[in-house]
């Protein structure tokens, strides 16, 4: 049997979260009339994570619309879509083709599948093929995926291995374990615009999980919602294929075609980037 310590590292990109906060993080930076901050922030972020993590397997993971929880909950993100800077919308929506269609000319492996988000594909790869790997990193800021964190070596990446979330932080933080920690956030609603139990915040729900009358109190009076909210929390949701194989490990990094794309819009190639993604491929 093959160890752990030879299997790969994988890293999982969410596009929509990288791709934005790049756009957000130099919303500024333009080559002519082409925005191109977005590109720039997700290609040196992204280097950065590969090197901090030492990843050796990368899979870019894409939302897809329209969501299979809007279908039973059609609140669904709605508000949290509303409340959106325009104007940074604007950057992001003109900033992912690009990113994807450079990412797909480099031979960075993009996944996605219609109807589920990045998070959902992060997991599935954590609940069905978490043997492949010596370690899972997801490049995100979702809480969501902390339910993920009873596999022992998968890790919520967002801006630094010092702040990243894992099992032993989430309990140090929040005295909770993944699934309690879900369990609270069904409770108490979700920044997807998930409503909880009225007047019931992150304070009481996570008392809630410590104090076994106020939990009955609370099934006993909303456990129709209780079970509505840990379904659409779920990570994968319920009607992912379980038998849906993740994208094979990128053969063959086109460093011509990185070349090609910073030369078009005056972005520097470094080494360190040239490195980081060098090292993903097979």
């Amino acid at each position: 049997m093959r160890s752990r310590d030879t299997k790969p590292v994988l890293l999982g990109v969410d596009m929509s979260y990288q791709v934005y906060r790049a756009s957000a993080a130099f919303k500024m930076l333009t080559s002519g009339r082409t925005f191109t901050g977005g590109l720039y922030g997700f290609l040196i972020t992204l280097a950065k994570t590969v090197r901090e993590t030492q990843a050796n397997r990368i899979v870019l993971c894409q939302d897809c619309k329209p969501y299979k929880r809007s279908e039973t909950y059609p609140e669904y993100k709605l508000l949290r879509k509303k409340n959106q800077d325009s104007d940074l919308l604007d950057l992001y929506k003109e900033s992912m083709p690009m990113v994807l269609d450079a990412m797909a000319d480099f031979g960075f492996p993009i996944w996605g599948i219609p109807g589920f988000e990045s998070d959902d594909l992060m997991g599935h790869i954590v609940r069905q093929h978490r043997s492949r790997f010596s370690m899972i990193y997801a490049a995100s800021s979702d809480s969501d995926l902390w339910q993920l964190l009873d596999c022992d070596w998968f890790r919520v990446f967002s801006d630094s291995l010092k702040s990243m979330m894992s099992r032993e932080l989430l309990m140090k933080k929040f005295g909770l374990t993944p699934a309690e920690f879900m369990l609270a956030t069904a409770l108490s609603g979700t920044h997807n615009d998930i409503a909880g139990i009225d007047n019931v915040g992150p304070g009481r729900s996570r008392a809630a999980i410590k104090d076994p009358a106020l939990m009955r109190k609370y099934r006993d009076g909303h456990n129709a919602l209780i079970e509505r909210n840990l379904e659409l929390i779920r990570l994968p949701h319920a009607l992912f294929p379980k038998d849906e194989p993740i994208p094979p490990r990128m053969k063959n990094f086109n460093a011509r075609a990185l070349y090609r794309w910073c030369g078009r819009y005056d972005i520097e190639v470094t080494k360190s980037m040239l490195d980081a993604f060098e090292q993903l491929q097979g």
